[in-house]
């Protein structure tokens, strides 16, 4: 999944409209191990508590960051 990652983001950098959000600190150990408790049985995608910490820390903090690079972003919000 690592290796994933990081194509998806050297992907990302060919264009200036994709931004890539780097989460491994939500979903790695450090140690390159899940963080198992965030996934669901399948170990691909998260689960309801995964999902509200990639919420928190990373979409809204992306949104937040583009909102202040495209100030008009903030009349959508409505």
């Amino acid at each position: 999944t690592l290796k994933v990652n990081q194509e998806l983001e050297n992907y990302t950098n060919l264009f200036d409209y994709i931004d890539y959000v780097d989460a491994n600190d939500l979903t790695y150990d450090g140690k390159e191990d899940y963080q198992e408790d965030l996934f669901l049985d399948d170990g691909i995608h998260l689960n309801r508590s995964g999902q509200m910490l990639w919420c928190k820390n990373y979409i809204r903090v992306e949104i937040e960051k583009l909102i202040k690079k495209y100030p008009y972003l903030k009349d959508l919000e409505k």
